[in-house]
């Protein structure tokens, strides 16, 4: 019976930390990365003030609607949150099309286009420029992107780093 209780009650507070969660104000973003102009799925909290801000690195998979929810919910916790189409628009839908595009992806276009994503941010009205981290749902496979970025940005705020986000979302920004 204990036990049944700390799940519901642990269910209860999941809940109400959902429906407390900020609205939101999504759009499609344009920068440049070198002599090009990239897109992003940016959403950002509607609460006014300079927030915290991510670059969200999307999975092999690339860009979909997961990882637009993704970006959702951490604005929903307060940080700007910028998912990079590192793809072009490309979208995979099977493990073998996922695999063909991340090694059709040149690695050195993919840090270019994230440290531009980074500099974006860094430009915006709504976003401390000395808190923007960067989160990948899967670090096994974009970590070398990760670790360059960080090279690349060495004085900016901290990374995190989790096998999921909604497994390890941070609870609020720092």
């Amino acid at each position: 019976m204990r036990r049944y209780a700390l799940r519901l009650g642990v269910s209860l507070l999941v809940f109400a930390a959902a429906a407390a969660a900020a609205p939101v104000k999504t759009e499609s973003v344009q920068f440049k990365s070198g002599d090009e102009t990239i897109s992003g799925y940016l959403a950002a909290p509607e609460t006014p003030g300079r927030h915290a801000a991510l670059v969200v690195i999307h999975e092999w998979w690339g860009l979909n609607d997961w990882v637009k929810e993704q970006t959702e919910k951490f604005a929903g916790l307060g940080y700007v949150a910028l998912a990079v189409d590192l793809y072009r628009g490309k979208v995979a839908s099977d493990p073998e099309t996922a695999h063909e595009l991340m090694r059709g992806m040149p690695q050195d276009r993919a840090v270019r286009d994230l440290k531009a994503a980074f500099d974006y941010l860094a430009t915006r009205p709504d976003v401390k420029p000395a808190k923007i981290g960067s989160m990948a749902p899967c670090p096994r496979t974009w970590q070398p992107l990760e670790k360059s970025m960080l090279r690349c940005s060495a004085t900016s705020a901290g990374w995190i780093k989790a096998s999921r986000p909604t497994e390890s979302t941070p609870s609020k920004p720092p």
